[in-house]
C-alpha cells in the first residue's frame, strides 16, 4: 500500500508530461466526472485512471509563440566569370567611290581615209602600175557591244574605183588600241587607159589594220589592203592573175 502512494505521487508530481498523439481525448470532452479543462485522462501502470494537465487544452493557458522558422539559406552566388572582350569595330573603310555610268557609244560610224595609195600589177603580163593618189570612204555600223562591224565602202583612184561590203573585227575592243582584221567582197572597174575593159568584175580582198581611239566615238586608222580580181571575159569566171595592194590613212567618227 505504501509502494502504491509513493508510486501515484511521483505520477502526480510530474511536471507536465508530455501526451502522446495516441492518448484518448480530453476528459473534459469525453464527460468524465471530477475531470477539469486542461486535464487529459491517462493510464498508470496498475490501468488506473490519472488525470494529468496539458497546456494544449487549456484555453486560458499562456501561448508560446510559434518558434521561428530557420532562416533560409541565401543562395550562393555563381562564380565570377570574366565577361568576354567586346569585339573590336570593323574597320572603317572609305566608301567606295561608285563606278561612273557607262555611256552607250554610237553604232553608225562615218570613216574617211584621203591619203592612200595602191599598186596594181599584172603577173600574166609582168606589167605594175602605181597610183600615188587614192582615197577611201565608207560607213560602219557596229552593236553596242563586241568587236565586229559591218562596213559599206568606196575606193577611188585614177586607175581603179571599188564598192564593197566587208567585215571587221576589232580586237582589244575596252581598250583605246583596236587591231582590226577583215574581208570584203564587191565589184571593181579598172580603167581602159591601163589595156583593161571597162566592165566591172568581182573582186576579193582582205584588210589588216589599227585603230586608235582618241575619244570614245572618234579615233584615227591606219590598214593595208590585199585584193583579187575576177575575170568576166570567160566562161565560167576565173580568177585573173591580176592583183592589188592598197594603204589608207585616215579618220572616223561614231554618231
Amino acid at each position: 500500500m505504501l509502494f502504491t502512494s509513493l508510486l501515484l505521487a511521483g505520477t502526480l508530481g510530474q511536471a507536465y508530461p508530455a501526451p502522446s498523439r495516441n492518448d484518448p481525448p480530453p476528459c473534459a470532452a469525453a464527460r468524465v466526472p471530477g475531470c477539469r479543462e486542461g486535464y487529459r485522462m491517462r493510464r498508470d501502470v496498475y490501468g488506473r485512471p490519472v488525470y494529468v494537465y496539458d497546456p494544449n487544452l487549456d484555453p486560458n493557458a499562456p501561448r508560446e509563440p510559434p518558434p521561428a522558422p530557420p532562416p533560409a539559406e541565401a543562395a550562393p552566388y555563381p562564380p565570377a566569370v570574366n565577361p568576354p572582350p567586346p569585339y573590336p569595330p570593323p574597320p572603317a573603310y572609305p566608301p567606295q567611290a561608285e563606278a561612273p555610268p557607262v555611256e552607250p557609244r554610237g553604232q553608225f560610224g562615218l570613216v574617211w581615209m584621203p591619203f592612200g595609195a595602191t599598186s596594181l600589177e599584172d603577173a600574166s603580163q609582168h606589167a605594175r602600175w602605181t597610183d600615188k593618189y587614192a582615197g577611201l570612204v565608207g560607213l560602219e555600223l557596229r552593236g553596242e557591244s563586241g568587236g565586229g562591224r559591218l562596213r559599206l565602202s568606196g575606193e577611188y583612184g585614177p586607175a581603179v574605183r571599188i564598192y564593197e561590203v566587208g567585215l571587221k573585227y576589232d580586237f582589244l575592243d575596252r581598250t583605246p588600241l583596236h587591231p582590226f582584221l577583215g574581208l570584203g567582197l564587191g565589184a571593181a572597174s579598172l580603167d581602159s587607159h591601163l589595156g583593161f575593159a571597162t566592165a566591172w568584175r568581182p573582186q576579193l580582198s582582205g584588210v589588216v589594220g589599227v585603230d586608235l581611239y582618241l575619244k570614245s566615238d572618234f579615233f584615227l586608222t591606219a590598214e593595208l589592203k590585199v585584193r583579187g580580181f575576177g575575170q568576166l571575159d570567160e566562161d565560167p569566171v576565173r580568177v585573173s592573175r591580176l592583183g592589188q595592194v592598197s594603204g589608207f590613212i585616215g579618220a572616223g567618227i561614231y554618231l
